[in-house]
């Protein structure tokens, strides 16, 4: 069974996820993406502006805010307590970019099941396409 580890940081602004939400997004995109992912665990962080800067310039050396940022781990398949990645949003940035929350969880599930759109932008706008259109079969 997946693990949702979800954390909010204090001083969000913007509008954010819930864990109901989050917890189904996530079953939702490995469910529809990669069954043999079941049973790992997803970290999912709401940051603020300030800290995802902070984040990306220490990993990525880019001295900007940005909006989503995902942390794949390595899996092991069969092993027990295995971290599929951490998932960093930032719902202030996704606020003044026009974005939700909801879409950048999404893009960051794609990229720790190993979707990548500037790699293979088909293979990634299939596997979005996937999992928006059963999430709009679940909405209605």
């Amino acid at each position: 069974m997946t693990k949702i580890d979800f954390q909010k940081e204090r001083g969000i602004k913007g509008e954010t996820l819930d864990l109901k939400e989050t917890d189904r997004l996530v079953r939702l995109c490995i469910r529809e993406l990669d069954i043999g992912k079941r049973g790992s665990t997803v970290e999912i962080f709401l940051v603020t502006k300030e800290r995802i800067l902070s984040i990306n310039h220490n990993f990525r050396q880019v001295f900007r805010e940005t909006d989503v940022l995902s942390f794949p781990q390595n899996f092991l398949p069969g092993a027990k307590g295995q971290i599929l990645g951490t998932i960093f949003i930032s719902p202030e940035v996704a606020n003044e970019r026009g974005e939700t929350c909801q879409e950048l969880l999404i893009h960051g599930m794609l990229h720790l099941l190993g979707f990548n759109h500037k790699q293979n932008l088909k293979k990634w706008q299939a596997a979005e396409k996937i999992v928006t259109e059963k999430l709009k079969n679940i909405k209605t």
